[in-house]
């Protein structure tokens, strides 16, 4: 077997092998455009020396556990003010009393519907989701349209759930699927001219390319995600701005968690209670391995 086979088969596969490089190097390029037309709707950034609220320190104080602190300093600070009292609690559960049944904010709006009226009960772990709660894709929506979180491979400055972002995410599947039906009907011509020539190095040059030029081509950034440098400088000047006396604890949940209430403090949660004594287990029997010796004989 001819490794290229004629002169006709050798020039048909060097046209197929051209081919396939051009289509994704098109490919590449569009892309690239597209990630730089969606970069470039992205508003200024916030300045690091502007102020934090209580909300966006909670969310940008951890990456795991954010949405757990939002809710929880919410509540503290409500109930500092004076705007709602725990009539009792148990582990996992606070009862609670709504003396103030106006809402400063949609976070307070939502915690008071949980609550469900003058007197109700939420759970002290208080898992607000942004898939779930409108208020927390809004504040994260924020922060990120302010340059303080990014969002996993979204240019800076870009919420997943902006109209550019989800417009160039559509765009892009379908630019996609052109791509791969043209790299796939690419292949399948460079097969049958193999098979019809009787030349494996036609198809071998064709794949090659095709491993190739994506390599070269990748210029993409990193792919990242979480808080900017921006948004790390931003929470670590307002955890040391001064505050007033009442407005201390409420910072100190939004920053470390409800753990770090004082034990008397009525929102402290309430310990897990022991679990179930274990039974004591059986005595292990002893078996003397060591060889007798002649004491034995």
């Amino acid at each position: 077997m001819d490794p290229i086979g004629s002169v006709p088969c050798a020039a048909a596969g060097a046209v197929l092998t051209v081919l396939s490089a051009t289509v994704l190097t098109v490919a590449d390029r569009a892309e690239t455009r597209a990630r730089q037309a969606l970069a470039a709707t992205a508003g200024p950034p916030r300045p690091v020396t502007a102020s934090l609220d209580l909300y966006e320190l909670a969310y940008l104080a951890s990456s795991v556990l954010r949405s757990l602190r939002v809710p929880a300093a919410a509540l503290v600070r409500m109930h500092a003010e004076g705007r709602l009292a725990v009539t009792g609690k148990e582990y996992g559960v606070l009862r609670l009393r709504v003396l103030d049944p106006v809402p400063r904010d949609d976070v307070e709006a939502t915690l008071l519907h949980e609550i469900g009226g003058e007197e109700g009960t939420v759970t002290t772990r208080l898992f607000w989701h942004e898939e779930h709660v409108p208020c927390m894709a809004r504040l994260r929506d924020r922060l990120v349209a302010d340059g303080l979180l990014c969002e996993w491979g979204l240019p800076d400055g870009v919420p997943s759930r902006a109209p550019a972002a989800v417009a160039r995410r559509a765009a892009q599947a379908r630019a996609r699927r052109r791509r791969n039906a043209a790299v796939a009907a690419l292949l399948a011509a460079g097969s049958a001219l193999a098979v019809v020539c009787d030349a494996w190095l036609l198809p071998a040059a064709q794949v090659g390319v095709l491993v190739v030029v994506p390599v070269l081509q990748d210029r993409r950034p990193p792919m990242r995600g979480g808080v900017t440098a921006a948004g790390e400088a931003a929470r670590r000047a307002a955890a040391a701005a001064p505050l007033p006396a009442d407005a201390e604890l409420p910072r100190r949940v939004a920053l470390y968690g409800a753990h770090v209430l004082p034990g008397d403090h009525p929102l402290a949660p309430v310990p897990a209670p022991p679990g179930p004594p274990r039974a004591p287990e059986p005595p292990r029997e002893e078996y003397d391995l060591d060889s007798p010796g002649l004491g034995g004989l």
